[in-house]
């Protein structure tokens, strides 16, 4: 079966649709019956080591902007379709015309439904009539979640049968964590830890207040923010003390494990998620996470989660207080009976298998 894989995006570093992409396609090089051509920029240069392997690189004549990327593939792509028997776009981009094989796009979220303040208005009006326009065209969505599959549905006007939920997979932070020689983290203790972008919609703010309560009670308790700087950057910057509120800015994977496993707990209350890799990914280290109950979050950490209101700095200040008490109390046997159910519901050859299946069931109706 012959795959065009469209994986590109402006990013110039992994984030979480380069994850995507990235550990489908690893394990797509391991099947011989499939035969993938992956679309990409020149400035992609994370998805390297995948040329060495069977993905066969077809890089984009075009600028990394917006309206050049999108340009490309509403010319280009039509025409390109009709040597493959599939074309997924690994994320929402614009198909504005059916293409001549089936069309895959997978839709990771719709944040501009739920965090409109996200976007400038300009971003808004074009981030809803794209993924509009695309969902309506795709011949399947596939998306991260039963959360997104059921918003996608209410949203988008989408009969649900079109949608297929595929939870990503979380092996790559298991294989991070096997190849680190180290995950301690001596330079600091006594902390709640959050990382990732610093956007408004993660909750920081509301965090730090309920970390501020609590640091009056626990004046030597300490609250480290790791992650680029993002959209909240400036409204939260004066926060940052450097001895009680801590930010470290980028940190790389190596420092990040040992962070993760010292935290008192990683917090991580989002107001909107697809999926939200890094409540899962802290679990695999840290049995303390306290994350939100609406959205994505309340779905995929129900099992292990201290799940709070992400709108509510009550509920996040005595999640931090319950995480504490946690942190006192052996829970090893019981959590590490959870994570091992988490590591296989959230398989990257299982999410795989499962777009397989998908794409057989298109080829199927198409011939």
């Amino acid at each position: 079966m012959k795959i065009l894989f469209i994986g590109l995006t402006e990013n110039t570093s992994i984030r979480g649709v380069e994850r995507y992409c990235i550990e489908i396609l690893k394990i797509f090089n391991k099947n011989s019956y499939l035969k993938v051509t992956l679309i990409l920029g020149q400035w992609q240069k994370y998805y390297n080591p995948l040329e060495l392997n069977t993905i066969n690189f077809l890089f984009v004549k075009c600028s990394n902007t917006k309206i050049s990327r999108h340009f490309y593939l509403i010319k280009e792509i039509r025409q390109l379709s009709k040597n493959y028997d599939i074309v997924h776009y690994a994320n929402t981009l614009p198909i504005i015309f059916k293409n001549n094989c089936p069309s895959v796009i997978t839709i990771h979220d719709i944040a501009e439904f739920f965090v409109p303040e996200k976007y400038s208005y300009p971003q808004l009006l074009y981030r809803k009539l794209i993924v509009l326009i695309s969902a309506g065209h795709a011949d399947r969505i596939i998306t991260v979640s039963n959360f997104s599959k059921y918003s996608i549905s209410k949203f988008l006007k989408i009969k649900l049968e079109k949608i297929t939920s595929i939870y990503n997979g979380i092996d790559h932070f298991i294989h991070i964590i096997d190849h680190s020689k180290s995950n301690k983290n001596p330079e600091f203790n006594n902390y709640f830890l959050y990382y990732g972008v610093l956007e408004r919609s993660k909750g920081l703010d509301r965090s730090i207040h309920a970390f501020l309560r609590l640091k009056a009670f626990n004046p030597e308790v300490k609250f480290i923010i790791a992650g680029k700087k993002g959209n909240a950057f400036n409204d939260l910057k004066r926060f940052f003390d450097n001895k009680s509120i801590i930010y470290l800015d980028f940190v790389n994977d190596l420092d990040l494990l040992g962070l993760i496993k010292n935290a008192l707990a990683i917090i991580f209350v989002s107001e909107y998620e697809g999926f939200g890799f890094p409540a899962i990914e802290s679990f695999l280290l840290n049995d303390n996470i306290i994350t939100s109950n609406t959205t994505s979050l309340g779905e995929i950490a129900k099992k292990f989660a201290i799940q709070v209101n992400p709108h509510n700095v009550d509920e996040i200040f005595y999640g931090m207080i319950k995480s504490m008490q946690k942190k006192n109390v052996d829970y090893t046997n019981e959590m590490e009976i959870i994570r091992q159910e988490v590591i296989s519901e959230f398989s990257w050859v299982e999410a795989c298998n499962k777009l397989i299946q998908v794409y057989n069931d298109l080829a199927t109706i198409q011939l």
